[in-house]
């Protein structure tokens, strides 16, 4: 077992999880475009 790992108490994977919970929260509101797709006029490329 890697021994940085095993070094981790549970609370500081705790709070590691909480931060990155958090972090993603934030990714998750954030949007990816200024516009939402409009795919009705998308032409098809084979």
């Amino acid at each position: 077992m890697n021994e940085d790992l095993a070094a981790l108490s549970i609370s500081e994977i705790a709070q590691q999880l909480a931060a990155l919970a958090a972090t993603l929260r934030e990714l998750a509101e954030t949007p990816v475009f200024d516009e939402p797709a409009n795919d009705d006029d998308a032409e098809l490329v084979s």
